[in-house]
C-alpha cells in the first residue's frame, strides 16, 4: 500500500484517489464548491458502498479533511481500492465467481485479481451473511493474498485498531499451511 500522503500531495496527485468509511456509520457528502457541487455518501464500514470514487474537488471540504484528519475516512491512491470497489459491487449483488472474475477482467489484470480474497472479519458477531444469497453483507475482509500469506489478521475497517489482539499462529492441514488466529485479552496486572 503506497505510503500516507499529504493534503498538499493529495491535490496535486495526477491519477485516481479512493475514499472508504471506517466508521460504523453513514457518512454524506453535500457541499457548493464554488460554481460545482461535490454530493455524494459512504456507507458503514464494511457495507459495499463503503469504498468509492473521490471527487478531487472534495479536498477542499472542510468537514471531509476533518474526518481524514481523525482517521474516520481513508483517502487513497492505491489502484487496489478500484478492486475492492468492484468486488463489493460484485458481492453485494450476489455475482458468482466467474462473473467477478469477468467483471475483473473487463477492469484490471486477471493477475490482480488472483491476488484478492474475500474474508470475514475475525471479530465475532460482526460478520453477517445473508442465508438466500450467501453474500456477506457485513464485516466483509477484501485480502490481498500477500496479507494472507504474512499472517494479517482479516478485520472490517471498524475493527482493525484491534489487529493487536490478534496472534497468528501456522495451521498445517493436508500438507497445506494456513494461518489461524487467538484472541487475547490486555488485562491489567495486579500486583
Amino acid at each position: 500500500m503506497p505510503a500516507q500522503m499529504t493534503l498538499p500531495q493529495l491535490r496535486e496527485f495526477e491519477g485516481q484517489l479512493f475514499i472508504q468509511n471506517n466508521t460504523p456509520h453513514k457518512v454524506t457528502f453535500h457541499e457548493r464548491m464554488g460554481e460545482k457541487w461535490v454530493d455524494f455518501e459512504l456507507d458503514p464500514a464494511g457495507d459495499p458502498d463503503s469504498v468509492a470514487f473521490l471527487p478531487k474537488l472534495a479536498l477542499d471540504m472542510r468537514g471531509l479533511q476533518k474526518l481524514w484528519m481523525r482517521g474516520s475516512v481513508t483517502i487513497s491512491s492505491d489502484p487496489e481500492m478500484e478492486e475492492q470497489i468492484l468486488l463489493l459491487n460484485a458481492a453485494a449483488v450476489g455475482a458468482s465467481e466467474q462473473r467477478m472474475a469477468e467483471i475483473m477482467g473487463t477492469q484490471v489484470s486477471s493477475n490482480v485479481t488472483a491476488q484478492l480474497e474475500e474474508k470475514t472479519c475475525l471479530v465475532p458477531g460482526c460478520a453477517v451473511r445473508n442465508p438466500q444469497t450467501q453474500v456477506i453483507e457485513r464485516g466483509r475482509v477484501i485480502q490481498s493474498r500477500r496479507d494472507i500469506k504474512d499472517g494479517i489478521p482479516p478485520l472490517c475497517p471498524e475493527h482493525q485498531g484491534e489487529a493487536h489482539t490478534f496472534v497468528p499462529r501456522v495451521v498445517s492441514e493436508n500438507g497445506e499451511e494456513h494461518w489461524e488466529f487467538d484472541r487475547v485479552s490486555m488485562g491489567a496486572t495486579q500486583r
